[in-house]
């Protein structure tokens, strides 16, 4: 039974000639309604599956296979560390609710004491009336002597009650702001803490899906490396050992050219301090020059320009005791949130490596990048921090590793992974700091 297809037949008919990858389809009778027959969409579909039978078209399969593990892997390690940097605002901002929580309560006290002594005053007040009065009458007599002792007794009283006054007013006002401030505080709290739960919750999902993913992508693979070792006409050994080394040759030449744009990226940034760095010092000399001129020798010389900022020193001898840390936990499972001591995620390992040297990080690879001092991936030594970006810069961020020198770093990589030491060859960095 055909159905009739209204609208763009041509365009339907190209279509079906890109689902076979350009493969002519046999001549037929036009449909009246110029859409095409099933017997057309048929031989269609037979021409697909022929081609994806061939040995490109496995190949393409494969490669498709892969892509979507990396993608779920990359997804999985992006929600993690999102997590993690979650969890790690969550904390800052319990801490401020607390300073604030406690400077509420000192505020407090200060108005009740304030309070205490404005109560004490007015009761006070009232009960010195009569005093007072006296002492208003005996402003009216002529004598000097009392005329002044009253008119002083009145002013240190007048003066006491606008001094417990301004002092209860203003702590009132300070009590009320601390009160403001702290409410802020928790309300910023309990908002990150709903977010850091969200975050959690897709981070736990992420890691799901991309070890759920891993499983199929290796049952997939298994049977196209089945079928291209059939195609090919040889060991399903030998089709494997052939599809891990052009993967490798892929990773390979990627990260090459990673690399080259870094490098090149490194190499116009130090051309341009270098040019900046001339054209100050060009412009100091001539100032001078123009200063001896005119007439200006007992001037002050203008000062020289500030030299350009250079790469920071290396880290100290207790670099080692970091790097034999987690090369300790070679071969231990990634796990996201995991901080030891079997367990690890990227930061994770990073953070507790470093506490041996008595530096602390956070458990957030975008805090420890913020903790260093950015460098050039080219000029990155033993013990420097490297990172991989989504987008570039700081603030997409979502691995860590530590580098061990001549192209290598330790690393807690991913879902389904354990601790491992790898070739940047790999996968190239995109950021590195130096602590």
């Amino acid at each position: 039974m055909r159905r009739k297809i209204t609208g763009r037949p041509l365009a339907m008919a190209a279509v079906a000639a890109v689902a076979v990858g350009g493969l002519a389809l046999p001549a037929m009778a036009a449909d009246p309604s110029n859409a095409p027959s099933q017997q057309q969409v048929d031989a269609a579909r037979a021409a697909a599956d022929a081609k994806a039978h061939t040995v490109q078209g496995v190949q393409s399969q494969l490669d498709s296979a892969n892509a979507r593990l990396e993608s779920a892997q990359m997804a999985a390690e992006q929600a993690g560390e999102a997590a993690n940097g979650a969890i790690y605002h969550l904390s800052l901002a319990q801490a401020a609710a607390a300073k604030a929580d406690a400077a509420e309560a000192k505020a407090a006290r200060t108005l009740k004491g304030h309070k205490a002594a404005y109560t004490d005053l007015i009761a006070r007040t009232y009960e010195q009336q009569p005093q007072l009065q006296a002492i208003n009458a005996m402003t009216t007599q002529e004598r000097p002597r009392a005329l002044l002792s009253s008119a002083s007794t009145t002013y240190q009283v007048t003066r006491a009650m606008d001094d417990i006054e301004r002092g209860y007013k203003e702590a009132a006002a300070a009590a009320g702001a601390a009160a403001d401030k702290a409410d802020k505080a928790r309300s910023d709290a309990a908002a990150l803490a709903a977010q850091a739960t969200a975050a959690r919750n897709q981070a736990e999902a992420s890691a799901a899906h991309a070890a759920a993913e891993a499983t199929s992508v290796a049952q997939e693979k298994k049977k196209l490396l089945g079928e291209l070792a059939n195609l090919q006409h040889i060991s399903v050994q030998l089709a494997s050992q052939r599809q891990a080394a052009l993967e490798e040759q892929r990773r390979e030449a990627a990260a090459a050219a990673a690399k080259a744009k870094a490098e090149a990226a490194a190499k116009a940034a130090a051309a341009a301090a270098a040019a900046k760095a001339a054209a100050d010092k060009a412009a100091a000399d001539k100032a001078a020059q123009e200063a001896a001129n005119n007439g200006g020798g007992g001037g002050s010389t203008p000062p020289p320009a500030p030299p350009a900022p250079s790469t920071p020193p290396v880290s100290s001898g207790g670099i080692e005791s970091v790097i034999a840390y987690a090369q300790a936990q070679l071969g231990e499972w990634y796990l996201w949130g995991a901080a030891g001591p079997d367990r690890w995620d990227c930061s994770g390992l990073t953070m507790m490596a470093f506490r041996q040297a008595g530096i602390y990080l956070p458990h957030f690879s975008g805090a420890q990048y913020d903790a260093g001092t950015p460098i050039p991936v080219s000029s990155a030594q033993r013990g420097d921090l490297l990172f991989w970006t989504s987008n570039g810069r700081p603030s997409g961020i979502h691995h860590v590793a530590i580098y061990l020198g001549n192209d290598q770093v330790i690393e807690a990589p991913h879902s389904g992974a354990q601790v491992r030491i790898r070739s940047l060859e790999y996968w190239y960095p995109d950021l590195a700091v130096r602590l």
